[in-house]
């Protein structure tokens, strides 16, 4: 499906699963997203202040997003547009609603060893993140950006980041389940605290 109107216009086209378990790719630039994933980590990647919960039956479908975008912001009101005229052209249905719950904050322990690992634009790309087999390979990411990707891969943790610190970075993370990555977190000088947090929650169905 697509839709091209004044400000924005994107595609959303259902993709041939090749077999590669828990295989996602993400880049941005300047008015432009692209992601390609189960429609859970699609969204998580392009509007990232939402914890999304996906209808079981969409488990498994693999779809490519772009969106092209001039003089908008990615906020709520460009969210709601675009997912409604999803839900217009599909039946696919995102609602909206608000829930306190546990969550994982990032605390940054050691700001020298997060540093080191600050990103350089190359070729005027400005993100571009490649997920295979549990390894999480990414560029440009910010630690806003991070929460939103491990948001967006369904483990049994919530993700939460309320510092203010917006430079960009390179990370290679195991990502394979929780525990690998409070390990690999530990060499950007990252640790991961309990915390309770009020979320907005996006319902896919």
């Amino acid at each position: 499906m697509s839709y091209q109107g004044a400000t924005y216009s994107f595609q959303l086209e259902r993709t041939v699963d090749l077999g590669f378990p828990k295989t996602s790719a993400y880049s941005s630039g300047v008015g432009f997203r692209q992601t390609t994933g189960e429609l859970d980590y699609v969204f998580s990647q392009v509007w990232g202040d939402y914890q999304y919960m996906m209808d079981p039956k969409w488990n498994g479908e693999i779809f490519n997003f772009t969106l092209r975008f001039s003089g908008r912001e990615m906020d709520l009101d460009l969210f709601l547009e675009v997912t409604e005229e999803i839900r217009q052209q599909s039946g696919i249905y995102f609602g909206l609603k608000e829930e306190r719950i546990a969550a994982e904050c990032i605390q940054v322990n050691d700001q020298g060893a997060l540093t080191s690992h600050t990103y350089r634009m190359e070729d005027a790309v400005l993100e571009v993140v490649e997920l295979s087999d549990g390894m999480l390979m990414a560029k440009g990411m910010t630690l806003d950006g991070l929460v939103n990707y491990l948001n967006g891969l369904r483990d049994e943790k919530y993700y939460f980041y309320e510092g203010v610190d917006s430079e960009k970075y390179s990370f290679e993370l195991n990502v394979s389940n929780p525990e690998k990555l409070e390990r690999s977190l530990k060499i950007y000088g990252i640790s991961l605290e309990n915390c309770q947090v009020n979320v907005q929650v996006v319902e896919i169905k």
